[in-house]
Order: structure tokens, then sequence, then C-alpha cells
């Protein structure tokens, strides 16, 4: 039998608009939590997802101008 998939899927046709559409429905929401060890001590820091999206752009933004830049 085969199983029928939710009315209500959304399809996606890459990983950018994965991330664009679970910004717009849980932008406060958190995304992922990092550990971060500093000796003895550790602490936890909450991502949301639209610190996601942001880390993301910035990320693009510098490879760009690092790519324009080495090209001159």
């Amino acid at each position: 039998m085969k199983r029928k998939a939710p009315k209500n899927l959304k399809e996606f046709k890459n990983i950018k608009e994965i991330i664009y559409n679970s910004t717009e429905i849980y932008k406060n929401n958190i995304a992922f939590t990092l550990k971060e060890k500093d000796g003895e001590k550790t602490t936890y820091v909450n991502i949301t997802y639209e610190q996601f999206l942001q880390n993301i752009n910035n990320l693009g933004t510098g490879l760009f101008k690092k790519q324009i830049k080495n090209k001159k």
C-alpha cells in the first residue's frame, strides 16, 4: 500500500528556500544551541532562525567580497 503525502506539504527546490521559509515561520524560535567551552567554563548560546539566516547572509557577503578583491 502506497502512502499518501499530507495535503499541506510544501515542496522546496533547494536549501535556500527551506532556510528562508523556516525563518519566515519561526523567526524568533531557537534553531539550534551552540556549546562553548572556555577552560572549565561551559556556556550555551541559543541561535534563532533569524540570527542563523543573518549569519548565512554575512558569510555569503564576505565570500563574495573576497572573490571580488582577489580579482582586482
